[in-house]
């Protein structure tokens, strides 16, 4: 019989446990991994199908959180883990504006030093940190009592505060801070809030700016909008006005 040999074959392998691979004799390359056959752990109608990469070794569990149709808002669902992940793991899907979670920035209930925490406004920056500016009283403050704050909330989820303004003279029950928070194009934090003026007897304010190229060192700018606060105009113009403002541009 004759002998013909090839520098190249080409073939099509078929899976046969007989077969094995007789490795003295061979030289190839092993192609990356692909998605297995999904494997149901009970006997259901549901036929899944995977496609794309998947790493090597890696098993994901995928189990179906509410039944319904293909598509639609009342379509199924579905929930997914890594196998190697708690059971309290599975991760989906919410839509934004949907509140998974809540935590206290300054949670107090009047008994211990801080006293309240009132009018909060908060801002993202671009690199994820969460700014929240609010009018505080805290009796342990040396510089005064009544103040403004903005807590910072770094990315590994901690809290820090930093005291913006603070006064020993108390805020009338009428009047409002309305701490506000501005992020500018260039990345400094502008914090606006009222401040009243004592010269006339807790009967006229103004609205000052500090600002910070670091969230943890605030410096005093220049203050806008001065106006009465007894007059009527000024129960309607607050520090969030101001802001508009100087988004746009035309004040500070």
């Amino acid at each position: 019989m004759a002998e013909k040999n090839r520098t190249q074959y080409q073939g099509l392998a078929l899976p046969d446990t007989r077969a094995s691979v007789w490795a003295a004799e061979s030289s190839y390359t092993q192609a990356g991994p692909t998605p297995g056959i999904p494997v149901a752990d009970n006997s259901t109608n549901m036929v899944l199908q995977s496609s794309g990469t998947q790493s090597a070794s890696k098993s994901l569990d995928i189990r179906s959180s509410k039944g319904g149709l293909v598509t639609g808002d009342e379509g199924a669902r579905y929930i997914w883990k890594n196998t190697t992940d708690s059971s309290s793991s599975y991760r989906g899907w919410d839509a934004p504006s949907v509140l998974t979670s809540f935590e206290s920035v300054r949670w107090t209930d009047a008994s211990g030093v801080l006293k309240y925490t009132t009018e909060p406004d908060a801002v993202t920056l671009a690199n994820q940190v969460v700014l929240v500016a609010y009018a505080s009283r805290d009796t342990s403050r040396s510089s005064g009592e009544y103040g403004v704050e903005v807590s910072i909330r770094a990315t590994a989820g901690t809290w820090s505060n930093v005291t913006v303004f603070a006064t020993s003279f108390a805020t009338p029950a009428n009047q409002l801070r309305s701490p506000c928070l501005v992020v500018l194009p260039s990345g400094r934090v502008l914090c606006l809030f009222w401040i009243l003026t004592m010269l006339v007897v807790l009967t006229s304010g103004n609205i000052t700016v500090m600002t910070a190229a670091q969230t943890g060192h605030w410096e005093h700018r220049t203050a806008c909008v001065p106006m009465s606060s007894t007059a009527q105009r000024a129960q309607h113009i607050e520090s969030r006005d101001c802001a508009a403002h100087i988004q746009m541009g035309s004040c500070y």
